[in-house]
């Protein structure tokens, strides 16, 4: 790994910006995780709805997608990467 943080994007030819909450640099693209502070778990539709937001970028070379969400996840659907209280606490 080579850095660590948040991650701004703007694509100026689509004219799209945005933030990812949690970024991991590697040589070779990032893990990009989103943080979810819900009062319950979280549904598959919103991961779902992440995810077509994250694969209409161009940049970066995405490697990996995950969700941190203290409440958990209704569904934990593959290939997405997961964390919970349990492992965060």
């Amino acid at each position: 790994m080579r850095n660590i943080g948040s991650y701004y994007y703007y694509d100026p030819v689509y004219c799209r910006n945005g933030r990812f909450d949690a970024a991991l640099e590697f040589s070779d693209g990032y893990d990009i995780f989103e943080v979810k502070y819900y009062s319950q778990a979280m549904i598959l539709n919103e991961i779902h709805h992440e995810a077509q937001q994250v694969a209409a970028i161009k940049e970066p070379n995405v490697r990996h997608l995950g969700f941190i969400a203290i409440h958990g996840f209704v569904v934990r659907e593959v290939p997405y990467l997961y964390l919970d209280e349990n492992d965060i606490l």
